[in-house]
């Protein structure tokens, strides 16, 4: 065979195994996958046309020399047999198809892009597995474990360590989970809120060519001065004091170089651990660890774009703002968007020192400006959730600045949450039933804000939530604040309400702020003062123009519904009384509904049909006859055949799609 004719052939035979393909899936009318339909199309040829020979051979259509004998006797009988080849192909897909569907393994090129993508995560994989193992933690992924890590303060102090050394992202997961305390026991929660995040900076001339191209210029074109010293370097970026060219002073927020590659592996090897965890650890089930990690995942994923922190910053800046004076009482720096980009935030510098930092400034200050500065940000913070609507998720004595005359300032606008208009009258509603001693105006608010759990006793819990309540009168309770806080999370869960992240965001938002409070005003009383200056913040909500506001959006609203109700009324009543009213109702009205009926209704048809054929095919082949198509082939055995064959194709395409 010379080289043309072998691509020919080639040719012929690929093209003839590509409609074989085409038509099997088409033939059982789901998605199939192709290599494997190609594959065994490709053995279809061969396999169809030994059996088609060996057959006509054995009826004496063909003799010993393959010459045909009965032409149109041997074509009906290659037919029919090449046919139920063919269904068996059709079977065997199907089959595969259940074991195996399409898309559950991957393919070369796929395979190949993991394995290269996938070296690094497992070597990062085995280093924290031994992290785990050398801090004492393995224990906690054998099959079957029992070991939970809150029974000590020794294994949640393990566990702290574990996650400090294993570095930024569990770091980060660690100081979430601290103030997640619905979910994790108290000792647990210590002990991750004491982890940190500092780490060695980088050198300044690998941050100063990261300013330059994330600017798309020399650095000098834009600051007149940077600090190669920086002001705080931490595992994801580190920040620089600068100066620009017209003299405005500002901070320079730079992104590590592969943090992000680093934070999206180890958040995919979380998810693994997580997922693991749930698998064969009771407690990892109970505390709901694979949601957690989803939830740390979505927020660490943003808070690695720095252009989602400016626009936070701004729109908390707008939210704060007086609408008198226009200015806010706490100071929110201003971003410069035109020298900003995901990875690189430049902002104006407060001034000011970290109120963590700032300890023997705020002994040089009297104790009325430290109790107004205190009162200020409690005020702030509540105006934040309640009346904004947006607030500071993370105000640690770190991200909160103060200066020699009290002012404060706030930082790192990573964690930010918003809360809608429901929620924020929910929770107001909740802390009014709180200060007036109601628990069934409590226990009314919490159904509105989180919805009503399965079997949700509700006397019971307004009994505990009144417990609670006179507990803590007057804001003089043991632990004060953080202990209520810790009171109304577990009598919360041990309800059963699921808590949403952004109402957790606020739980986490007043644990966090009340350690700055106390820093700033050591005798800061946090129950007592939120009584104080509640009346202040809600007042807005229920401001005569804001009232009227909303009642005008909601009578715009139900004012067409009121201009046809007496029309509609007075039909309602002439139907009535001449004996014409009926009422009519559309089961099917959803298009959805339609299709699913529509579909059950033409696969019930399908497989009756199917059935039928079979049925038919058996009863031929039963019965027989005498006529014969050729000779010793019966016509009924032919059409039995036939029928078979169309029944087997439509019993598959029904099984496939149910």
């Amino acid at each position: 065979m010379t080289g043309v004719a072998a691509v020919f052939v080639i040719a012929g035979w690929g093209l003839t195994v590509w409609l074989i393909a085409t038509v099997a899936r088409r033939v059982i009318g789901s998605p199939v996958g192709w290599p494997r339909t190609i594959v065994l199309s490709a053995v279809f040829p061969v396999t169809g046309s030994a059996a088609a020979t060996g057959l006509a051979r054995k009826l004496g259509l063909v003799d010993a020399a393959d010459r045909i004998q009965d032409p149109w006797g041997a074509f009906a009988v290659v037919v029919l047999l090449w046919a139920w080849i063919f269904v068996l192909l059709l079977a065997v897909l199907y089959v595969a198809e259940i074991v195996l569907p399409s898309g559950s393994i991957p393919g070369p090129i796929a395979v190949f892009r993991a394995a290269r993508r996938s070296r690094q995560e497992a070597i990062r994989y085995w280093q924290l597995l031994g992290v785990l193992v050398r801090h004492g933690l393995g224990g906690f992924l054998l099959r079957g474990s029992r070991a939970h890590p809150d029974r000590t303060s020794a294994a949640a102090a393990n566990l702290r360590d574990a996650l400090n050394d294993a570095g930024v992202t569990f770091v980060k997961l660690g100081q979430m989970l601290s103030t997640r305390r619905d979910v994790i026991p108290a000792t647990l929660a210590d002990q991750l809120a004491t982890l940190q995040t500092d780490a060695t900076p980088l050198p300044w001339t690998q941050v100063e060519l990261i300013i330059a191209a994330q600017l798309g210029r020399p650095s000098g074109e834009v600051f007149a001065s940077i600090e190669q010293e920086p002001l705080a370097a931490a595992s994801v970026g580190q920040a620089h004091a600068a100066v620009l060219l017209d003299g405005r002073r500002v901070v320079v927020k730079v992104q590590r170089p592969g943090a992000r590659v680093q934070v999206r592996r180890d958040l995919q090897i979380m998810r693994r651990f997580a997922g693991r965890l749930e698998r064969e650890a009771q407690w990892a089930r109970e505390m709901g660890v694979a949601d957690l990690v989803e939830g740390f995942a979505a927020s660490l994923t943003e808070e690695l774009d720095y252009t989602i922190e400016l626009d936070n910053m701004r729109n908390l800046a707008a939210a704060l703002r007086d609408s008198t004076s226009g200015e806010c009482a706490i100071t929110i720096p201003v971003a410069y968007p035109e020298y900003s980009s995901s990875t690189m935030l430049v902002m104006q510098r407060l001034d000011g020192t970290p109120v963590g930092s700032a300890r023997r400034m705020l002994d040089e200050l009297d104790s009325q400006t430290r109790a107004l500065a205190a009162s200020t940000l409690l005020a702030e913070t509540l105006r934040q959730i309640l009346v904004a609507g947006v607030f500071h998720a993370d105000l640690h004595p770190g991200n909160v600045l103060v200066d020699d005359a009290g002012r404060l300032g706030l930082l790192d606008f990573g964690a930010v949450g918003r809360l809608d208009e429901t929620e924020r009258l929910a929770l107001a509603a909740f802390l009014v039933s709180i200060e007036g001693d109601d628990s069934v105006g409590a226990t009314e608010a919490m159904l509105r804000l989180l919805g009503a759990p399965a079997e949700f006793e509700r006397r019971a819990f307004e009994r505990r939530i009144g417990q609670v309540i006179v507990r803590f009168r007057g804001g003089f309770g043991a632990g004060g604040s953080k202990a209520l806080f810790t009171e109304m999370i577990g009598l919360i869960t041990s309800a059963g309400f699921a808590i949403p992240g952004q109402i957790a965001g606020v739980f986490r938002t007043l644990a966090s702020v009340e350690g700055t409070l106390l820093l700033l005003d050591p005798g800061f009383e946090l129950l007592v003062a939120a009584r104080q200056v509640g009346d202040d913040v809600l007042a807005p909500m229920l401001a005569p123009d804001r009232l009227a506001i909303r009642a005008k959006g909601q009578a715009l609203a139900i004012l067409p519904v009121l201009q046809r109700l007496p029309g509609r009324i007075d039909k309602i009543s002439a139907d009535l009384a001449a004996g014409r009213f009926n009422v009519g109702v559309r089961v099917f009205e959803h298009p959805g509904d339609r299709a699913f009926v529509s579909g059950l209704v033409q696969r019930l048809i399908t497989a009756l049909f199917a059935a039928a054929c079979v049925v038919a095919a058996a009863v031929l082949l039963v019965a027989g006859s005498d006529a014969e198509l050729i000779d010793g082939v019966a016509v009924s055995a032919v059409l039995a055949a036939a029928l078979g064959l169309i029944g087997a194709v439509l019993g598959i395409r029904t099984l496939l799609r149910a």
